[in-house]
């Protein structure tokens, strides 16, 4: 480095000579790098913020006849923890914790909402289940909303019906890909809000009329193929026509729809209803796969079959007989007072 002279300008910048300048009392100083100033995060101008205000950035969309449907179609399948009985104090985990990703459901199947305590799903969604889990318990997770947030609650099922009841033979009949899971949630401590399905007439329907198929396919991986937002678990509808309608040519067979739509792994239990009413006129069984890939020919068990399996099987919970109970003894009451008085 070269010696600055006296009569040099000076190195600081000033524009005086050396001399004058640094150079008369102390060395001049080593040219150093200019650090830039720690810049501040940039903040929304007026305009921004109002325009971000009207983006509805966690709406889940107009409700249509599909979404109506979807709240009571529930996935089936385990969870990796054993839930508590829930309470008003009860923490809940948002879907932006970092270990959500552990607690997420095992989705085997689908579900479908058909009366009280009573669900339909396919029998090989039961076996599957029991294959999974041999000596534990599975669950139905319901959706609903709280405080604008969508809550997931996992209800278990308590009793499983895993064959169809066939009026043709006055029994079992398992060659029908048909089960009933029955689950009781206490809804003095937490309202079960999981709405029944209306079911329309099978009977009715013909080749090329325009069906809708809602369920969750993929199970859970559905739920975390995005790289951001993840978790959130919500039914996926396809839309398609009835392609063929199948009769039995056997006494333990029931006519099949055939649907024009791939059903993957996880839609088996869906509903297949129609895209005007909502009404339910079948459930998903099965689809054909080539090398693996879902193909457009899904099958389905007509609602001419699930609507009168739903109503013939019957349940009574221990509050049922309570409830039953105090009805007689009200009633004998009764009777003793008119008795008395005439």
């Amino acid at each position: 480095m070269e010696k600055t002279g006296r009569n040099d300008p000076c190195t600081c910048g000033s524009g005086k000579k050396y001399k004058k300048c640094h150079g008369a009392s102390q060395p001049p100083p080593s040219p150093t790098p200019s650090t830039p100033s720690a810049q501040k995060p940039p903040q929304p101008s007026e305009k921004q913020r109002k325009i971000a205000e009207k983006i509805p950035w966690a709406s889940l969309g107009r409700e249509t006849v599909a979404s109506k449907v979807g709240r009571s179609l529930v996935p089936v399948g385990l969870l990796p923890f054993e839930p508590k009985a829930w309470t008003p104090n009860m923490p809940t985990m948002p879907v932006q914790h970092p270990d959500m990703e552990k607690y997420l459901m095992n989705i085997v199947g689908t579900a479908i909402q058909s009366d009280r305590g009573k669900l339909i799903t396919c029998a090989h969604v039961v076996e599957g289940l029991k294959q999974l889990q041999p000596t534990g318990y599975f669950y139905i997770l319901s959706r609903f909303m709280r405080q604008g947030n969508i809550v997931l609650m996992p209800y278990r099922v308590e009793l499983v019906v895993n064959y169809y009841f066939d009026p043709r033979i006055g029994g079992a009949n398992k060659a029908v890909d048909l089960a009933m899971l029955l689950s009781v949630p206490n809804t003095d401590v937490l309202p079960y809000e999981t709405p029944n399905v209306k079911f329309g007439d099978s009977s009715k329907l013909g080749v090329g009329d325009p069906v809708i198929i809602g369920g969750y396919p993929h199970g859970k991986e559905m739920f975390l193929w995005l790289q951001s937002n993840r978790g959130m678990i919500q039914p996926t509808f396809y839309s398609g026509i009835v392609s063929a309608i199948i009769p039995a040519t056997k006494l333990d067979e029931t006519r099949l729809l055939q649907i024009a739509i791939p059903a993957a792994g996880g839609m088996s239990g869906g509903a297949v209803f129609l895209p005007k009413t909502g009404e339910v006129v079948g459930m998903i069984t099965s689809c054909v796969h080539t090398n693996g890939i879902p193909q457009p020919m899904s099958y389905a068990i007509p609602s001419e079959i699930l609507a009168p399996y739903v109503e013939v099987i019957t349940f009574e919970t221990e509050k049922d007989k309570k409830a039953q109970t105090n009805t007689r003894r009200n009633l004998w009451r009764t009777k003793r007072k008119n008795d008395a008085s005439s």
